[in-house]
């Protein structure tokens, strides 16, 4: 098919062709936000009591209060960053 092609979804095809570089240009931030979300998820639910405790917080008392507290902060970021990306579509 021609690059110049009128045909519809021929410019999804053109901007598919970036490259893996250009994607990770285009998403590391993204990326990098939901990894470490997704990491304070998972490192509150194996915390020990003595590190949680290290916190000194008086709203983090167990591991699992910090995983709730990621997943609350994290996740509707995350979401409307794929919101977007998809375009607004559902």
């Amino acid at each position: 098919m021609n690059s110049t092609s009128s045909e519809p979804g021929s410019a999804g095809q053109i901007q598919g062709r970036q490259g893996l570089g250009g994607w990770l240009r285009a998403h590391l931030p993204a990326l990098l936000f939901g990894w470490f979300f997704f990491g304070m998820v998972l490192s509150g639910l194996v915390a020990p009591d003595a590190r949680v405790a290290q916190l000194q917080s008086d709203v983090i008392r167990e591991g699992w209060h910090l995983s709730v507290l990621a997943a609350l902060f994290g996740t509707p970021v995350v979401l409307a960053y794929a919101w977007r990306v998809r375009g607004g579509r559902a």
